[in-house]
């Protein structure tokens, strides 16, 4: 015989509406109470029925999540899956299921966003800001939907989002290097003018500048959207103005410098101090492994999703939240 919300409460000893409000998360009733109704709830295997209570409350418990399910896209930000993760783990907290919605289906048919919106088939709404536009934005505005965005809007936005601080990044990357002697330090990019390069760009000349180090427009190389251009570019670092150093915009760019490095038997660290973005998914794993600027995303999916429930209770809430990296140090940095 399945096990009911009575046989929850009896065990308990408390009321049936006591269980109710737990499973609810009421304000109202004590942390003590929901842990103690909690565990009884799953000592008993009992799943609140998800399907009637939505319909009672005319909520769907689910969370919608827009991002870029292209192939490359998988190949080029793993991280995306680490946001997924930690979007995930909040959701599931509270009782929330996660759909992933493509965001080529929707650029390719807005309608299919209003339908979402219309049908309640979602409660809210989490925004991967890769590749999302603003007449889309302007769809979601129109209907006063809640939704937080994953990443500053690079448009004007009346919205609540978080981000990682990565002009701080690129700040913190290079003075890494400043501090372990290099003067002479190279900034090689992929895309600089993109919004997220650019940043890390900006970080990079604020450390500069207050280091009093001259900022050395021959040391700045763009890649743009072509990783092959980083050999030609890197090559003529080395035969001209050689740098002690450099900043790379991303762990591929940082696997392409390696190769040239190497077949120019520049030594890393003694020669050529090295430091790039993001932990994965190479960093840890090269030779000579790679420091980086580590940015935490699982906690962008957990603040995000934690963002939206308070959107989901208050819809005037609004947060703008920015999280900090931090310095891995590995061998190619080492003094």
């Amino acid at each position: 015989m399945a096990v009911t919300i009575r046989d929850v409460a009896k065990a308990a000893g408390v009321s049936i509406s006591t269980v109710s409000k737990v499973i609810h998360d009421a304000p109202t009733i004590s942390d003590e109470t929901k842990a103690r109704v909690k565990k009884i709830m799953e000592e008993l295997s009992y799943y609140p029925n998800l399907i009637a209570r939505s319909f009672a409350q005319q909520n769907s418990y689910t969370i919608g999540l827009i991002m870029s399910l292209k192939r490359e896209d998988a190949f080029l930000n793993p991280y995306i899956y680490e946001i997924l993760g930690g979007i995930e783990e909040v959701a599931q907290k509270y009782g929330y299921s996660l759909s992933v919605i493509n965001l080529s289906t929707v650029l390719k048919d807005p309608t299919e966003l209003e339908r979402l919106i219309i049908q309640k088939r979602i409660d809210g709404l989490l925004i991967h800001l890769t590749g999302f536009t603003k007449n889309l934005f302007k769809i979601i505005a129109k209907s006063q939907f809640p939704f937080v965005f994953i990443g500053h809007p690079p448009f004007k936005a009346e919205s609540t989002w978080v981000d990682i601080d990565n002009t701080k990044a690129g700040e913190i990357a290079a003075t890494h290097l400043i501090n372990r002697g290099a003067r002479r330090i190279a900034f090689v990019g992929q895309g600089i003018t993109s919004n997220l390069t650019h940043k890390r760009y900006e970080g990079y000349k604020k450390a500069l500048e207050e280091a009093h180090i001259p900022l050395n427009l021959n040391f700045v190389k763009d890649a743009g959207s072509d990783l092959s251009n980083i050999s030609a570019l890197v090559q003529d670092l080395l035969d001209h103005e050689r740098p002690d150093a450099m900043v790379l915009s991303s762990n591929f760019v940082a696997m392409e410098v390696l190769k040239i490095l190497q077949k120019n038997k520049v030594n890393v660290p003694k020669d050529m101090k090295l430091i790039t973005f993001d932990n994965y998914p190479f960093a840890p794993y090269t030779s000579p492994s790679l420091s980086v600027v580590d940015m935490d995303v699982f906690e962008l999916g957990v603040q995000s999703c934690n963002l939206l429930l308070k959107k989901l209770k208050n819809p005037e809430f609004l947060s703008h939240t920015v999280l900090s990296p931090t310095v891995i140090q590995r061998e190619s940095s080492a003094i």
